[in-house]
């Protein structure tokens, strides 16, 4: 499959807006060529007028078979997560899954309910660097 793509600057980040293009688009384009009569492009004498209907009548075409989507690409705006934070979030998203699986192990519980006090006092910390340091 081939992506074309553009990007337009937002404030969040940019909207990619690509064209897929697979088997199934390029036979649909390719159909809707060899379906297309092209007499009342080519019966002009007059050369510009017989490349602006080309263009125009293949256009159309291109258009409809590979219609444009658009793609919202985010920018990490919390510049407080660090790989660490991430790291023990995705710890503590596993030790919530095991005490949820597992209700008879109160030292587990504990572990987690520990771990994730700590875990909420150092992501507070880091948000209060990062908007000191913005200060």
């Amino acid at each position: 499959m081939v992506k074309l793509k553009i990007e337009l600057p937002t404030f969040f980040g940019a909207i990619n807006v690509v064209r897929k293009v697979n088997d199934y688009t390029v036979t649909d384009f390719l159909d809707k060529l060899s379906k297309e009569s092209w007499e009342g492009t080519f019966n002009n004498e007059n050369i510009d007028l017989i490349l602006n209907s080309f263009l125009n009548t293949y256009l159309r075409i291109y258009y409809s078979s590979f219609p444009p989507t658009r793609i919202n690409t985010r920018t990490n705006l919390k510049t407080w997560i660090s790989q660490g934070i991430r790291n023990s979030c995705k710890y503590k998203r596993e030790l919530y899954l095991l005490t949820k699986n597992n209700n008879n192990n109160p030292t587990l519980k504990q572990h987690y309910i520990v771990y994730s006090n700590i875990l909420t006092k150092v992501i507070n910390e880091a948000k209060k660097s990062i908007i000191i340091k913005e200060l």
